[in-house]
């Protein structure tokens, strides 16, 4: 049951001692050397002052300029009194301009409330020097709208540590879902969709809005036709920032404070180590793999109530160190200042004292933030480098475990709060950290910020990636089976965070893992943080196992997914990638219906993000083919095949399927010596296809089983250059091969080449960095040519190849 409505205030445990930067540099650099204007955004001006010296602009009361201002970033907004008009209606933006251009003052525009569309940009951009923005989707869109690389910047998010910091986050016990449903009248679906799990979970669930109708009855939210949460009100942004401070997980429509209604949004609930859930967007889902994308409501109470609460704690910690480490005002100001004036940040000294070289050099290698590290034998060595300079100086041979995190979180320290003598604890270690503290001690801290001026001593205790007892990951629950039946096959390479808060994340929060191995095969990571996750991993219990391969990587999932599938020892396989995310109990359906037809494969279907949220018939194209060669299924959902199964591949026009998707008989692999093309890409469509031709037997699973997160950057179908095209010519080379036994050479290259060329090919071309394409398309060509004439003697083939850049 929800608790009556309250007043906000009395959930709120206000921070205090924040980073004053002006007063004393416990900054990462020097403050910027430029004297800034805004105009347009009183948030915006005053987030900025907090490290630099920033003017705050009205344009209605413009007489002139403030004096010594090198640069004016504008701000398109609707704020009362300080609006501008892209177009200019009343003159005022003409008349900043002819000042800054008559002073010499640059003017640059930065879209702060993500305001600016695809159609204005190219209107706009010649009236400023840089247009600027923070989201990777309006800058991608505008550099295809034409606008120039040399115009346009992607800036950080400039989150105020001011407003969002974990600082007494944990001084009371957090609890519960925290929403802001503003003035929508109708609720996201996504959102709909995780407050029905949520109204079926433990947690408590609060929504508010703005107080816009003078103490009227409090409206509710209605769920399946049931007024499932009631509606508290908030009387602004402020207030509400307060409230949320108080909760363990929040759900979320957008991604900055900027944008958020509620003025938080995602980056201000992850700095204040808030657990949040939010809809499919590409920043989110590939930088900040923690935060939670939900598919059905049933996905958000498994989460809650199902993931162990060390996975929890590294989350919460995850997201802090995102924010703090990527997303700060300072980060913002000085790309900026990069950007605008090639000024470079001049970063301070850090000193790790130790008295084992080699130790100071394994610290240094494995850190994840990347920074000049200075060697001290002792305590004196260390004050005697730093001189009159501020500094950190890391205590080496005094914590207790060092991470690839360490530097990162104790930098990140340095900017939400005002510390000076910094404590390391593990995510789990039950003291409450994130606490300001005056501190007399030296000896016994892990590391001393020493500043040029004499601040007052204060110390804090922060968390780090490190776990006190790391099998409270592993969730011990009675198997639904006797015994281990499925092997859930998950390839890793330098993708940890993927690993751990994508894919084992869904199969943390279902009882799959009761029943099925989960097998990660690490192909050789040199990412420190991977391998630190998969050490945590390991250590768990016995719900996972962990291969190791040769260090280096091989280029492709295949290698890892055939060491898994030589040496398995459960009836039953399927494949995960470790970006990607179990949706429901949708292995443990696939499981059940594979046991129940004893069939040799099982498919079931997929979602798809890409821009948004797509759904992909795995199971209705193959029916089809079966209806075509009119095949029926058994009483058990079955269709008997008989293997050697070439009408159907024709059938289905050599539509490939997810093989993540699918469930395999092991002893229909081994038989078969069906194995994926190492070193290739697009060998698990390949792997599909020879999967479907020698099955004896197929049923289907009609429910959705995973979802593929397809713009992960750094994946491969993501890092696109002329490498990624050598890789599908093997891959190709393998598929005509087998192609030319069947006899279906020509079948394949009339029935399913040229949409791959144009739907595939071609798209990844145009992902080539243009000195790139031609050698792109000119190793596609070699492709055609394995073909033969029935592709490369095409119309069709010789003019798309033209249009992309190659006459053949």
């Amino acid at each position: 049951m929800n608790p009556p409505a309250t007043s906000g205030n009395a959930y709120f445990s206000p921070p205090s001692d924040l980073p004053k930067y002006k007063h004393r540099s416990a900054s990462w650099a020097t403050e910027p050397r430029h004297r800034f204007a805004v105009v347009g955004s009183r948030d915006f001006a005053e987030t900025l002052s907090l490290i630099a010296d920033v003017a705050n602009v009205d344009l209605r009361r413009l007489q002139e300029l403030p004096r010594d201002i090198e640069a004016i970033i504008v701000v398109p907004s609707s704020e009362t009194g300080e609006s501008i008009s892209i177009t200019d209606t009343r003159g005022q933006l003409s008349h900043l301009l002819a000042q800054a251009k008559s002073q010499n003052i640059r003017v640059d525009l930065y879209d702060y409330y993500d305001l600016v569309g695809d159609d204005e940009i190219n209107s706009v951009v010649n009236h400023f020097g840089l247009v600027l923005t923070s989201s990777h989707h309006r800058y991608e869109r505008w550099l295809k709208h034409g606008l120039s690389p040399d115009k346009a910047a992607l800036l950080p998010f400039p989150v105020s540590h001011a407003l969002f910091n974990p600082i007494n986050s944990e001084e009371a016990p957090r609890h519960g879902l925290v929403y802001f449903k503003g003035d929508k009248r109708k609720i996201p679906v996504v959102a709909r969709r995780a407050l029905s799990g949520a109204s079926s979970s433990s947690l408590v669930t609060r929504i508010f809005e703005y107080d816009t109708v003078n103490g009227a009855v409090n409206s509710g939210i209605e769920l399946q036709d049931k007024l499932v949460h009631r509606v508290d009100r908030v009387s602004d942004r402020a207030e509400f920032r307060k409230v949320s401070r108080n909760f363990s997980f929040a759900i979320c429509d957008e991604t900055t404070p900027a944008q958020d209604q509620g003025g938080v949004g995602v980056l201000g609930h992850l700095a204040q180590g808030t657990i949040v859930f939010s809809d499919y967007n590409k920043t989110t889902n590939g930088s900040i793999p923690s935060v939670a994308m939900v598919e059905t409501g049933e996905d958000l109470r498994s989460f809650v109530d199902g993931t162990p609460d060390a996975y929890h704690a590294l989350a919460r910690l995850d997201g802090i160190r995102f924010v703090y480490g990527h997303c700060t005002v300072w980060d913002w100001l000085w790309q900026y200042a990069k950007s605008a004036f090639g000024q470079h940040p001049d970063s301070p000294k850090s000193i790790v004292v130790t008295n084992d070289y080699r130790k100071f050099e394994d610290f240094t290698n494995s850190q994840t933030a990347r920074f000049e590290f200075q060697f001290a034998s002792d305590e004196e060595t260390a004050h005697a480098l730093l001189a009159h300079e501020s500094g950190l100086i890391i205590y080496l041979d005094r914590i207790p475990f060092v991470t690839p995190n360490t530097f990162a979180d104790l930098q990140c320290a340095l900017r939400y709060s005002s510390a000076t003598h910094l404590e390391i604890c593990a995510a789990d270690d039950p003291r409450h950290a994130y606490q300001l503290r005056d501190s007399k001690l030296e000896d016994t801290v892990h590391a001393i910020w020493k500043s040029k001026d004499s601040a007052p001593h204060k110390h804090i205790l922060i968390r780090t990636d490190e776990l006190l007892s790391p099998n409270v990951l592993n969730r011990e629950n009675p198997g639904v089976l006797a015994k281990k039946e499925l092997t859930i096959v998950i390839p890793v390479f330098n993708n940890g965070k993927h690993l751990l808060f994508k894919s084992l994340q869904s199969l943390w929060r279902e009882s799959i893992q009761d029943i099925a191995c989960i097998q990660i095969v690490d192909d050789g990571s040199t990412d420190p943080e991977t391998r630190h996750i998969l050490e945590l991993l390991e250590d768990s219990g016995n719900f996972l196992e962990i291969i190791r391969l040769p260090e280096g990587g091989s280029g492709s999932a295949a290698r890892p997914r055939n060491a898994a599938m030589n040496q398995l020892r459960t009836p039953y396989v399927t494949f995960l990638d470790p970006d990607d995310e179990q949706i429901g109990s949708g292995y443990y359906n696939l499981l059940r219906k594979i046991i129940e037809s004893q069939a040799d494969i099982v498919v079931g279907n997929t979602v798809v993000r890409r821009g948004g949220r797509a759904w992909v018939g795995n199971v209705p194209n193959i029916e089809k083919g079966l209806q075509q060669l009119g095949l029926q299924s058994d009483s058990r959902g079955r269709y008997s095949l008989g293997g050697d199964n070439r009408d159907l591949l024709s059938a289905i026009r050599y539509q490939p399927f997810s093989i993540q998707a699918t469930v395999a008989r092991t002893d229909f692999l081994d038989q078969f010596k069906l194995r994926q093309v190492e070193g290739a890409f697009g060998e698990d469509s390949l792997f599909s296809l020879q999967m479907l031709h020698a099955a004896r037997s197929i049923a289907f699973e009609r429910s959705s089983i995973f979802v593929y997160n397809a713009e992960v950057p750094g994946s491969a179908v993501n890092s696109i250059s002329v490498r990624f095209f050598e890789k599908s010519l093997k891959a190709e080379l393998s598929q005509v091969e087998w192609l030319h036994k069947l006899g279906l050479t020509a079948d394949y290259s009339n029935k399913r080449f040229m949409k791959m060329l144009n739907v595939w090919y071609l798209q990844k071309i145009n992902e080539l960095k243009p000195h790139e394409q031609l050698s792109g398309l000119k190793i596609l060509h070699s492709i055609a040519e394995l073909y033969g004439s029935e592709v490369t003697g095409n119309d069709e083939y010789r003019e798309a190849m033209s249009r992309a850049g190659l006459d053949v």
